[in-house]
């Protein structure tokens, strides 16, 4: 909690070694570091990330009506560029695209790209706005192409999936 109330009361902080010397943030340095390090799910085995994505995926798809005037439910995929240029340590940075305002340069720079699955319920009434429920978001790795890992996702879900798998 004493990391949220920093974050929310810091408008100053460039690091998060800045956010420690916050007075709201009474622990020491490291803690913060340690705190930020298991905010992440543990990558340790494929079965720990499964085991901790179906529940988040339950809980996220009980907020989506089910499909009235369709007989499936319809997803979304894009893959979203995260440019990263001056990032020179970053694992597996690659080329991803990135619009460029000179017209003689190619649109492309250093970075990650993100590969994300939404779920996009049917509207209630015609005016009602559209709006999506992200399902999963996962990096895709220099190794793979962004088709392929969204391929990958579907492939996890079967066919014949139901939003909640």
């Amino acid at each position: 909690m004493d990391l949220l109330d920093a974050l929310s009361s810091n408008l100053t902080a460039r690091s998060p070694a800045e956010l420690s010397l916050n007075p709201l943030f009474r622990r020491t340095h490291n803690s913060l570091y340690d705190g930020i390090q298991m905010l992440g799910v543990p990558a340790a085995t494929a079965v720990d990330e499964a085991t901790f994505r179906q529940p988040v995926t339950q809980l996220i798809s009980a907020t989506v009506p089910p499909p009235e005037r369709r007989k499936f439910w319809l997803f979304g995929v894009d893959v979203t560029p995260a440019p990263r240029p001056y990032a020179r340590t970053l694992a597996d940075r690659t080329f991803v695209y990135h619009p460029n305002p000179i017209g003689a340069n190619k649109p492309i720079t250093v970075g990650h790209a993100y590969s994300v699955v939404a779920a996009l319920p049917e509207k209630a009434t015609r005016d009602t706005p559209p709006w999506v429920v992200p399902l999963t978001t996962e990096r895709v790795a220099s190794t793979q192409t962004a088709c392929l890992q969204q391929a990958g996702c579907a492939g996890r879900r079967g066919p014949n999936a139901t939003l909640a798998e």
